[in-house]
């Protein structure tokens, strides 16, 4: 969903991990990495 830029999904994945803050906080770093992997791609292509 990160790569696709779907936040709806990923905020109903975040809010099913709501049982593990370190497990949300976790989710929420890789999917900003993706996010900006995805950016900086499409200004070098």
């Amino acid at each position: 969903p990160a790569a696709r830029g779907d936040t709806d999904t990923m905020q109903n994945h975040i809010q099913q991990l709501e049982f593990n803050p370190q497990l949300q906080e976790l989710y929420r770093m890789i999917s900003k990495n993706i996010q900006d992997v995805m950016a900086k791609s499409k200004f070098t292509h």
